[in-house]
């Protein structure tokens, strides 16, 4: 179907403003944005040897403080990003939880972002073996989550295979 030319003017006509509008509006910049993944689904990194940019600043990195016997206190660090995660109003990390399994063991939410960094220490006691699963979410860029495995005996922390 042959397009006339009134028509071809009319559709560049608001292509030009729309593209004007996103360029004066920055709130309107972040709904160009890649789409993030449907409510409740986590991203993952898809190879954690090889981030991608996004992974990089996004991923939650995980770590134990020391090897401790189950029932004994240990740290849990979290840190959102290799690369840590900017904290600005208009891209920021709006909360981080801890999760045992299927139980929600905390949930920090960052009121004031530009305040904060996304780095948490955790101080944690297992008492059986069990995921610990940190869940965050980007305002931008959706749901993320990492896990890592606590094992029974005196080598307790043990990285899962998405851990880095």
């Amino acid at each position: 179907m042959a397009t006339s030319r009134r028509d071809f003017l009319r559709a560049s006509m608001v292509s030009g403003l729309a593209a004007a509008a996103a360029a004066t509006f920055p709130a309107w910049k972040a709904l160009a944005q890649p789409a993030a993944p449907m409510a409740g689904e986590y991203q993952h990194a898809q190879d954690p040897a090889h981030l991608t940019p996004l992974e990089m600043s996004h991923w939650p990195k995980l770590s134990i403080s020391k090897k401790t016997p189950m029932g004994q206190p240990f740290n849990l660090m979290i840190q959102i990003g290799n690369k840590l995660h900017p904290m600005t109003a208009e891209h920021h990390i709006e909360w981080v939880e801890v999760w045992a399994g299927d139980k929600r063991l905390l949930r920090t939410d960052f009121i004031e972002p530009t305040w904060t960094k996304p780095v948490l220490t955790v101080n944690l006691s297992a008492v059986e073996a069990t995921q610990l699963k940190v869940r965050m979410r980007c305002n931008l860029h959706g749901l993320w989550e990492n896990s890592i495995k606590l094992q029974p005996g005196n080598s307790m922390a043990k990285p899962s295979k998405s851990d880095y």
